[in-house]
C-alpha cells in the first residue's frame, strides 16, 4: 500500500511542477542547463585508443612488411617501427606534461596542486 501513497504524492506534485515550467517558458525565464562528466577524460580517452590503434597498426604493418619477400622490406619496415617508436613516446610525453610530469618532476615532489 506504499506504492499508492508515493504514487498519489507524484500525482499531485507534478502538475504544479509542470505548471511552474509552463509559466517559466511562457515569461522566457525557461534554462536548460546540460553537462558531460569529465570530458577532460573523455577526451584523453579518446586520444589514446586512437594512438594505441594507430600504434599498434604500424608495428604490424611493419612487421607483415619485413616478413614479406620485398626488395626493400628491412628499410621500410624499421621506419615503420621508428615512426610507431616516435609516435608512442610523443604520446606518453604528452600525457606526462598534461598531467603536470614535468613540473613535479623538477620540483622533486609529488603533491604540487595545478598552478
Amino acid at each position: 500500500m506504499a506504492g499508492r501513497g508515493a504514487a498519489r504524492g507524484l500525482v499531485t506534485k507534478v502538475p504544479a511542477q509542470v505548471g511552474e515550467i509552463l509559466e517559466d517558458l511562457r515569461l522566457g525565464r525557461l534554462q536548460i542547463q546540460t553537462w558531460t562528466p569529465r570530458p577532460r577524460r573523455c577526451s584523453i580517452a579518446r586520444r589514446r585508443i586512437f594512438s594505441g590503434m594507430v600504434i599498434a597498426a604500424l608495428y604490424i604493418a611493419g612487421a607483415i612488411v619485413l616478413a614479406s619477400s620485398w626488395s626493400h622490406h628491412g628499410w621500410v619496415a624499421a621506419v615503420m617501427f621508428a615512426v610507431a617508436s616516435c609516435a608512442w613516446f610523443v604520446h606518453v610525453g604528452r600525457d606526462w606534461f598534461t598531467a603536470g610530469g614535468a613540473r613535479t618532476a623538477a620540483l622533486g615532489r609529488r603533491d604540487v596542486g595545478p598552478e
